[in-house]
C-alpha cells in the first residue's frame, strides 16, 4: 500500500492516502462512481483499477 501515484504532471502521491480518502468517503456513506473516474484519471489508471485498491484495502484492514 505504500507504492506512490503521479498525479499528472503533478507531485507524486502516496497511494494509501488516496485509498484511504476514498475509504473515508465510502464509510461515510459519500462515495460515488464520479469520485473513483476522478481518482482514476488523476493518477492515470483505469477505473477498475481504482476500484481494485479500495477492496485490497478493505481485506488488509
Amino acid at each position: 500500500m505504500d507504492q506512490e501515484v503521479r498525479a499528472d504532471r503533478g507531485p507524486v502521491l502516496p497511494r494509501g492516502l488516496v485509498v484511504r480518502r476514498l475509504l473515508e468517503r465510502q464509510q461515510a456513506g459519500e462515495l460515488a462512481t464520479r469520485h473513483v473516474r476522478a481518482v482514476a484519471e488523476t493518477v492515470g489508471v483505469s477505473e477498475r483499477t481504482v476500484w481494485r485498491w479500495l477492496e485490497q484495502a478493505k481485506t488488509i484492514g
